[in-house]
């Protein structure tokens, strides 16, 4: 499966494809748990509908930003699954970045007007910078979003262009007094039955967290219904772990 790809934009496209049958393959029941996510998702989206909260601005503004973690799960699953396990780590860092933003809007909801207006306006692009920096996304003493904090280092190493981030998709060696150099768009290899269940089973482990970081922003519009929804999610947590445990794998911390 790990073979040097050519670099036609079809070419690429059918390596996908091939990847992500393979990665399905072997993965077999365990492939289910990302429609896990994604129906936690769905869910939330419901009770959000059906809430009566008055103020529509915060609102709008944590929307944007749950959805916008939804799609980076489901880009990161993807990539994962078409084996560019690399890529996928760079997805979820934004996927995490999403929701220490949300929350640090929720602590702070002076900063709703500021975020709206950040993409258009210079001077409040300016103020966001400086309200959103690394360590007031991720407090030390906040015991909602810091858990994360961990992940979203990791996954930053993935982002910058170091060995770490590019040395997993190209090989180079000596033979025969010559330097062979190959570049890889896949990082599944036959050797490895590991990946890309173990990608998959972190980014999943990570998105419970991402979504327990929306419970507490939406628990006044999860009402009467939280103690379902946390039943909910305590089963995805469940099942990541009996994966990982099926699989051999031992979970993050």
């Amino acid at each position: 499966m790990n073979k040097p790809e050519r670099t036609t934009l079809d070419d690429l496209i059918a390596s996908d494809a091939r990847y992500y049958q393979a990665s399905v393959a072997r993965l077999g029941e365990t492939a289910g748990i990302v429609d896990d996510i994604n129906s936690a998702y769905d869910r939330l989206i419901d009770l959000i509908g059906q809430s009566t909260t008055a103020d529509p601005a915060p609102l709008a503004t944590y929307f944007h930003l749950l959805m916008a973690g939804r799609y980076d799960f489901n880009m990161a699953a993807a990539s994962a699954l078409r084996g560019q396990l690399t890529l996928s780590l760079q997805i979820l860092r934004r996927g995490i970045d999403t929701a220490a933003t949300a929350w640090l809007i929720y602590r702070k909801p002076a900063l709703v007007g500021v975020w709206n207006k950040a993409a258009s306006d210079r001077e409040a692009f300016a103020q966001w910078k400086t309200a959103a920096r690394t360590p007031d996304l991720f407090p030390k003493d906040d015991t909602v979003v810091w858990p994360l904090y961990e992940r979203y280092e990791f996954c930053s190493r993935m982002v910058h262009a170091s060995l770490v981030s590019v040395g997993r998709r190209h090989t180079i060696a000596r033979k025969d007094g010559q330097v062979q150099m190959r570049a890889y768009y896949g990082e599944i290899t036959d050797e490895d039955k590991t990946e890309p269940v173990r990608s998959l089973l972190y980014l999943v482990q990570t998105y419970t967290m991402i979504l327990s970081v929306f419970t507490q922003i939406y628990e006044q519009h999860i009402g009467e219904n939280r103690p379902s929804w946390d039943v909910r999610l305590n089963a995805i947590r469940a099942r990541g772990l009996f994966e990982f445990e099926r699989w051999h794998l031992r979970p993050a911390d």
